[in-house]
């Protein structure tokens, strides 16, 4: 009897941990939203980089172009959390062409969350994604808006890739407000 709850203890741990293990694999590789950066990677810029004397309480506009570094790779959807510092406020945030279906879109004047996606057609997807962001001065002083790479993903097409933001470059992944 003694050798029975054993052996049942023992199978019960082992497909405890086994279970476990499989969860923490999942989470960190499998359903992993990046890939390594290189020719999977994602470069952003934020167009205009900087600005200046900016008139309180008049919105502006920044265009955040994402493009793979492989260019031949597309765009499928876009997951991005955008955060402002500072001063600086956000406002809203365009629905990119070439990605029109908006999964989530929720604004604060300090942070952002947008997610697009398309389900056209690889060959209809975007190879080059832009979103334009309103964003003002609330007081004097200065800011940056900036992508906060590590809640943010770019996803490829199946027949391409999953990407990863490429923060190398600094700070192309920020707009600064002076």
């Amino acid at each position: 009897m003694n050798n029975m709850r054993l052996r049942i203890v023992t199978i019960v741990v082992v497909t405890v941990v086994a279970i476990v293990a499989i969860a923490l694999y999942i989470t960190n590789y499998s359903s992993r939203s990046k890939a390594a950066v290189g020719p999977n990677g994602v470069t952003m810029i934020f167009s205009p980089a900087t600005a200046s004397n900016l008139p309180l309480n008049t919105n502006q506009t920044a265009t955040l172009t994402l493009s793979p570094v492989t260019s031949t790779y597309k765009i499928s959807g876009i997951d991005l959390r955008i955060v402002a510092t500072g001063t600086v406020q956000i406002v809203d945030i365009s629905a990119p062409a070439g990605l029109p279906v908006q999964l989530t879109k929720s604004i604060t004047p300090q942070s952002a969350r947008v997610a697009f996606a398309s389900t056209a057609a690889d060959a209809q997807q975007p190879t080059i994604v832009q979103l334009q962001i309103q964003y003002k001065s609330g007081a004097a002083g200065s800011g940056t808006l900036q992508v906060n790479t590590s809640g943010s993903s770019v996803t490829g097409t199946l027949s391409s890739a999953v990407f990863e933001l490429d923060t190398s470059t600094p700070p192309t992944d920020r707009k600064s407000v002076v």
